[in-house]
């Protein structure tokens, strides 16, 4: 306890200290920093790339390695952007510099540094990575100097998807309702709009991905990660079986999208062509998964709630429903909200998947006026211009218009 008092007293100095640097250097307006200590991938890659399409805008990055996003904005954009290592000595002078900054969780992990907002000095939106469904660490009373909500206090704005949304964020991260921006979760424009084929990075996910799953319908589990649960297995060896044997019968293929945590421990099952792993080192972003995807089975994950705009079924597989509700939380009321069929065991869900393949893969009847519900709550807009919106909104922010 001692030596954790005396991390954390050091870590607080050591942010007063930098915040001192901080408020001597001026802003920029017209530096663009975009960070995320999970990669290009997600909000970040997608508005990226809107701003470089409809900005005069040089971006700066900091995320923790190369990938197949950074090699296209590189050879695409060229002197337009550039990518910064993390916690290096360049890009500290940059981040100081930065006006403009977009992040994916908070500015610590992400930026590497813990930057200041400094009222309107630099404009910080938390673009996130999905619709809030979980309570999260930020609702933590842990009382330290830079703790979570001193965290969430550096964040001018947090996009938001829907009304709904805005109100759970507000609450999560303790802000208020004028700085959450509903303008549509910006990867979400991937699903509603026809994919650029010349978007090479994202054209290659597709292409290999038709090639694993062949001419078979993809159903995907995509459970969220459990960090309390060491011993995650939802399934048996007998219950795959079960499983591919069933979807084999409907000429469908089983695609697994686990937390890369958990992805180890499945290895062993995809020597079978029945069983595709579709994680997120093999595929990056979760929306060209999805956009392949006809029958989604998930857990607590937000996952669900994109693919609402997608009008295609969808199962949850609670089978440890209420250890996590009591462990990590959840914000709706998700037996009443889940727009499909909910099981509790293997049992049951191989006996929902079975009556959706055999109806086609269809929504059934008595879920369509929940799911136009949950749809309606969760996402405001469906039109492909979410990106337009976010960077409308920026522009009135430096225009001191909102």
């Amino acid at each position: 306890m001692a030596m954790k008092n005396i991390r954390r007293m050091l870590f607080a100095l050591y942010s007063w200290l930098f915040a001192g640097l901080d408020i001597l250097v001026p802003k920029k307006d017209s530096v663009y920093l975009i960070a995320s200590h999970t990669g290009l991938t997600g909000n970040p890659r997608f508005f990226a790339q809107h701003l470089l399409e409809h900005a005069d805008a040089k971006l700066y990055f900091i995320v923790p390695e190369k990938s197949a996003a950074q090699a296209y904005f590189q050879q695409q954009y060229g002197h337009r952007v550039k990518f910064l290592k993390y916690r290096n000595s360049s890009t500290l002078f940059l981040a100081l510099r930065a006006g403009q900054v977009f992040i994916s969780h908070d500015l610590y992990r992400d930026v590497g540094f813990p930057l200041r907002r400094f009222g309107t000095r630099r404009l910080v939106v938390n673009l996130w990575h999905g619709i809030a469904s979980k309570k999260h660490w930020l609702l933590s009373k842990e009382k330290v100097v830079h703790s979570f909500a001193a965290r969430s206090r550096q964040f001018s704005a947090i996009v938001a998807s829907s009304s709904a949304d805005a109100v759970a964020k507000a609450g999560v991260f303790g802000k208020g309702l004028e700085d959450l921006w509903i303008t549509g979760t910006p990867r979400n424009d991937y699903l509603v709009t026809e994919p650029n084929p010349l978007v090479q990075d994202l054209a290659e996910q597709h292409q290999a991905m038709r090639a694993k799953i062949k001419d078979r319908a993809l159903v995907l589990y995509a459970p969220t990660w459990r960090k309390f649960q060491t011993d995650f297995l939802p399934f048996t060896e007998q219950d795959i079986q079960q499983l591919t044997e069933l979807l084999t019968e409907h000429n469908a293929v089983l695609g697994l999208r686990l937390h890369s945590k958990d992805e180890e421990k499945f290895t062993h099952l995809y020597a079978s062509d029945s069983v595709v792993n579709l994680g997120s080192k093999q595929f990056p972003e979760t929306q060209v998964v999805l956009r392949n995807t006809q029958l989604l089975i998930t857990d607590y994950s937000s996952i669900w709630m994109d693919y609402l705009l997608l009008s295609r079924p969808i199962l949850a597989y609670w089978y440890d429903y209420k250890n996590y509700k009591q462990r990590m939380g959840i914000i709706w009321d998700m037996p009443s909200l889940f727009p499909g069929k909910i099981a509790f065991s293997f049992a049951e869900l191989l006996s929902e998947i079975k009556g959706v393949l055999e109806a086609g893969l269809t929504i059934p009847a008595e879920y369509n006026s929940q799911y136009k519900y949950s749809r309606l709550l969760f996402h405001r807009f469906a039109d492909g211009r979410n990106n337009q919106r976010l960077l409308n909104r920026i522009e009135d922010q430096k225009r001191g218009e909102s």
